[in-house]
């Protein structure tokens, strides 16, 4: 556990130094303060709260930039330490393989969490400008934070398969990149244009619900009436064929399997 804390705190104290918490978290606050501000302004019809229309916005905001600044994170995590020679140093330590990817893991985790934090904060400062946010305002926005940081945290697992496969750091970036383009972007496509043309419509519930970045949707705009009510999508949706507490499952088993096919490749890598 000491040496997982180490490595934890040396990829928090790097990340620190490269600005990239102040980087990502600038990218999330702004993106997250423009959608705030376009929430605060009045709904027309929509009886909804203030709050829930953010949540509905920033929602969508995290499924596109969460994963894609995890992915980032964590894609020149084993390759790039393999191509700089600190890979067969850090193994010459009494380090096992899976210390230093838990340890990478906690650290860059560590990293996206306080991005994130940054971010909200952001959107945060102005519902609270607007209004006393009720119980159930701060759990819509605890429940958003806590499901991006799961959703990051797959995705960094996901990068780090990718690093532990990829030959060298230039094949990991591009492979980093087809992984977001096809789970969030293209995914999504391809399920809207089987369900118009009537094809996978009974597999249609699940096909959506075992996408992380659909499930982490899922999550944060069902379960709340206001939510759903200001998504839209409540209606237009299949029943789910899984409670809504039950997704939290499907991104906890994407996280252990990404998590699992790291290490397994990283034990098998040569240093």
């Amino acid at each position: 556990m000491n040496a997982v804390a180490t490595v934890a705190m040396n990829e928090w104290r790097i990340g620190r130094r490269n600005r990239w918490v102040l980087v990502g978290g600038a990218a999330l606050a702004i993106l997250a303060l423009l959608l705030a501000l376009l929430g605060s302004t009045p709904g027309g019809a929509v009886k909804a709260s203030q709050t829930a229309i953010v949540t509905v916005s920033l929602t969508t905001l995290c499924v596109y930039l969460v994963p894609l600044l995890a992915l980032i994170l964590a894609q020149d995590a084993i390759v790039g330490e393999s191509e700089r020679g600190t890979l067969i140093l850090l193994l010459t330590y009494p380090l096992a393989r899976t210390s230093l990817l838990l340890g990478k893991f906690s650290g860059h985790l560590l990293l996206l969490a306080a991005a994130l934090s940054i971010g909200l904060a952001a959107a945060l400062a102005i519902l609270l400008a607007n209004a006393v946010p009720t119980a159930g305002d701060w759990l819509l926005i605890g429940r958003l934070w806590l499901s991006a940081v799961l959703l990051g945290a797959v995705y960094l697992a996901a990068g780090y398969a990718i690093s532990g496969l990829a030959r060298d750091r230039s094949a990991a970036t591009a492979l980093a990149f087809g992984l977001w383009l096809v789970s969030v972007v293209l995914y999504d496509v391809v399920l809207l244009i089987l369900l118009s043309v009537d094809l996978a419509t009974d597999a249609f519930p699940w096909l959506l619900i075992l996408n992380p970045g659909d499930a982490f949707r899922l999550i944060n705009l069902s379960g709340f009436e206001a939510v759903e009510m200001a998504s839209g999508l409540a209606a237009a949706l299949p029943d789910l064929p899984l409670p809504p507490h039950a997704l939290w499952l499907v991104l906890a088993g994407w996280l252990v399997l990404c998590l699992a096919i790291a290490g397994r490749l990283l034990q098998r890598r040569e240093a």
